[in-house]
């Protein structure tokens, strides 16, 4: 069974494709999951306030069964658009 080159030159090609998406994978640095617990420690708010602002989706979270878990960058991002900050000096 003879593979011409153009087919050759396709699987090299995907092959690149997918060597590059691999070490692309290993380079970044894997998410921070929050549980509530942490997230209303962190940004001391109550776990009623918490939930509330799933209800009004007004924060990304991810649920299994009863587990609830929040990437800690979207988080970081509600709560840095929703800061006031007071006047320096």
């Amino acid at each position: 069974m003879e593979i011409d080159s153009k087919t050759i030159s396709k699987i090299i090609g995907d092959i690149t494709y997918l060597k590059q998406g691999i070490e692309s994978l290993l380079m970044s640095k894997p998410e921070t999951w929050l549980t509530s617990k942490q997230v209303c420690s962190r940004y001391n708010i109550s776990t009623r306030t918490l939930a509330d602002y799933r209800s009004k989706k007004l924060i990304p979270y991810s649920q299994v069964g009863s587990k609830v878990q929040y990437k800690q960058s979207e988080i970081e991002k509600f709560f840095e658009r929703h800061t006031i900050h007071g006047k320096g000096g």
